[in-house]
């Protein structure tokens, strides 16, 4: 994912996380261009008990050429988004699931279930223990 540091923002899709102190800020600069800016998807994160969000996730579109001023000193650099982000978890790299076997290796340090060995061995200790 490439960082957007053209100003003003040419016409595209990019997104942004922006926090605390700075959302009302945000939401001004989205009021002030709104003939230029169209926000597809907001979603804010830590909302408890009634106050303000923690962080606010913004996929928005410039829609026209040259697009607004973006204040990158205040709310950083936004990210190009292509068709494939449609939400914040588009946005995050994670691992691949674990399978059972994985799982089972990792917490038991390093056995590896999938072995017959290993299923071999704890049949006899079961065997063993239940005798």
């Amino acid at each position: 994912m490439a960082m957007m540091r053209k100003n003003p923002l040419p016409k595209g899709r990019d997104w942004t996380d922006v926090f605390k102190e700075k959302i009302p800020q945000f939401e001004e600069w989205l009021k002030r261009n709104k003939d230029t800016v169209t926000v597809e998807k907001r979603e804010s994160f830590g909302d408890v008990f009634g106050f303000a969000a923690y962080r606010v996730w913004y996929l928005f579109s410039v829609t026209a050429e040259p697009g607004p001023i973006y204040m990158q000193r205040v709310f950083g650099f936004p990210t190009l988004a292509d068709q494939a982000i449609k939400g914040p978890e588009d946005t995050v790299q994670r691992p691949p699931p674990q399978t059972p076997s994985e799982l089972m290796k990792d917490t038991f340090g390093g056995v590896d279930f999938g072995d017959v060995k290993t299923w071999g061995t704890i049949a006899v200790i079961a065997w063993l223990i239940l005798k």
